[in-house]
């Protein structure tokens, strides 16, 4: 009788716990591109939103599934609340909204991929995640500073499902808010920006607080030194791009030097200027350079470049080829004119209305390049000091025409610490911080 007692009990309870938790719904949908042809294979995710009734706390659920060859889809055994669906597909581009899923109903959704806004051309499509925080730190080298990367678990298996995009490491979104520690729970608003697993976002809200303008640049370039040749790095178009990869090898004043072209039409001539960064840039994934020939997918920011000579193709900077992580938006490591191999300074621009100066890498290991620019011809006099101001090199010390150049330091046989360059000419003089980190 105690045992028959117990176990109807136990059921009892059972079926209380049952009927208390909601039961599942479903969602069913359909990808397809602008022109209605369905997008098979396209990556659709399916994330669950903090706040909502049906997601108080805890991991977040996570689905996520390929669209079959029709472009349909669908997630059963749905637990209800809201939801950020969103689907992506090389070539086809990026979809994303709010959904509702509620108990034993199904949620129907069309999702088109395409382009971006065209009344914002340089939107992201938006999408709301939350989960854990995932902090990997790359500790310094030879060849790069410490690189601090940002991953968000939504479904608390400890599994990066989303990389996030905070932009350069010195950007301050000026409200307090600050990037997140390793394990905090964070609600994110941000733009898709990539096909990678996982993929990349770039983030505009950080916990219901303002991080970035979503019609600005991806992330921030500042620091690379595109804006030389009359590019703003800090405005970029996101671009999808396929064709094949030209890939020219020259002798130039300082040395060798390889440049990367993408042409996407039937002629031989480029499109397209890739920038991969340095010879030196190591990417955070298996991803390759490629060789000449070779047919490739390019997901990149193309540069606003007003100054630019029309003849001359658009500078695309990678984030992505055929499918693989090329570069984190905000990583300027090796961006912009190739690294000098000497000390001798070499022009690199039109002549500007003022004097400025600026050095990258920074921090540096052990070399860094000064790029700089001088209103009027005059005597050029380049020299840098440690920090109690003892003089410890003279980079120029020449005659030069009004314009841009760069020049190259070495900073080998230096202790690390904190040293400073001036730059003088007809009695103006910019002087600029830099960092040797060995």
């Amino acid at each position: 009788m105690k045992t028959s007692l117990f176990t109807f009990a136990a059921v009892m309870l059972l079926a209380t716990a049952l009927f208390a938790q909601p039961m599942p719904g479903s969602v069913m949908g359909i990808v397809t591109l602008q022109d209605g042809t369905p997008a098979q294979e396209a990556m659709v995710f399916l994330d669950g939103v903090h706040g909502g009734h049906g997601h108080p706390g805890g991991p977040m659920p996570h689905f996520r599934i390929p669209t079959n060859p029709d472009g349909q889809f669908g997630f059963r055994d749905v637990p209800p609340g809201p939801y950020t669906i969103s689907a992506m597909q090389p070539r086809g581009g990026f979809a994303a909204e709010l959904i509702e899923v509620f108990p034993e109903q199904t949620t129907n959704v069309t999702l088109v991929l395409g382009t971006r806004p065209p009344e914002h051309p340089d939107s992201l499509v938006t999408v709301e995640l939350s989960g854990i925080a995932i902090v990997e730190v790359i500790p310094p080298d030879s060849m790069r500073p410490e690189i601090i990367r940002y991953f968000l678990d939504v479904d608390g298996n400890e599994v990066a499902d989303y990389e996030l995009s905070f932009g350069p490491p010195w950007y301050d979104p000026g409200n307090g808010n600050t990037r997140p520690e390793y394990g905090a729970e964070i609600t994110v608003m941000g733009g898709l920006l990539t096909h990678t697993d996982p993929p990349v976002v770039v983030v505009f809200e950080l916990n219901g607080l303002f991080w970035r303008d979503p019609r600005g640049g991806h992330g921030g370039h500042g620091g690379g030194d595109h804006w030389r040749h009359g590019c703003n790095p800090d405005s970029l178009t996101v671009v999808d791009l396929e064709g094949l990869a030209i890939v020219h090898v020259g002798e130039g004043f300082h040395g060798e030097f390889t440049r990367y072209f993408l042409n996407t039409d039937d002629d031989t001539l480029p499109n397209y200027v890739l920038d991969f960064g340095g010879p030196d840039y190591v990417p955070p994934s298996e991803a390759q350079l490629p060789e000449d020939g070779d047919e490739i997918v390019i997901v990149g920011g193309e540069l606003y470049c007003p100054n630019r000579p029309a003849e001359l193709p658009p500078i695309v900077i990678v984030y992505e080829i055929n499918g693989l992580l090329w570069r984190v938006p905000g990583d300027t490591v090796g961006l912009g004119p190739m690294p000098l191999s000497t000390g001798e300074p070499v022009a690199i621009g039109a002549a500007v209305s003022y004097l400025t100066a600026h050095n990258y890498p920074n921090p540096f290991n052990p070399s860094t390049t000064i790029s700089y620019s001088i209103p009027m011809a005059g005597d050029v006099r380049i020299m840098v000091f440690d920090i109690t101001g003892r003089e410890v090199a003279t980079l120029v010390n020449a005659y030069q025409t009004a314009g841009s150049y760069a020049v190259h330091f070495d900073g080998s046989a230096l202790a690390s610490g904190i040293y400073f360059y001036r730059v003088s000419v007809a009695g103006q003089h910019f002087t600029q911080r830099m960092v040797l980190m060995k």
